[in-house]
């Protein structure tokens, strides 16, 4: 992975920020290279365990995948990801479910956009 690769993927889309991810890390490349899979293998979980527990009105789990989401999301630099999930989390945490409910679809959106993003970044030499 290269810088220019990084700056390249952070004009493509505003609220993903590689290089605050990255100095999170202390620009440890390998290991947000590392990040990164982990994130495309689990957050689709998340997101679809999400949906799960929004529906049926699971607080607990509902709170946990809310709360993974926005952490791992802003971990590798998915910024306006990880924003949803803080109000996806906060939405649940005042059990609004209309809410919560009402920013999935968002969440869906953003997180496709990311993943392209990220595989390109992962994919790259």
């Amino acid at each position: 992975m290269n810088g220019g690769k990084l700056v390249d993927a952070n004009q493509k889309i505003e609220g993903f920020e590689p290089k605050s991810a990255l100095k999170r890390i202390e620009d440890d490349q390998e290991l947000y290279l590392e990040l990164i899979e982990m994130y495309l293998e689990d957050a689709p979980v998340l997101i679809g365990d999400l949906g799960v527990a929004i529906k049926e009105q699971n607080f607990e789990m509902a709170s946990l995948r809310s709360h993974s989401l926005k952490s791992t999301s802003r971990t590798v630099g998915a910024e306006a990801l990880g924003e949803l999930a803080a109000q996806t989390e906060q939405a649940i945490r005042s059990c609004d479910w209309k809410t919560a409910e009402a920013l999935l679809p968002e969440i869906k959106l953003w997180f496709e956009r990311i993943r392209n993003i990220l595989s390109e970044i992962a994919e790259a030499p």
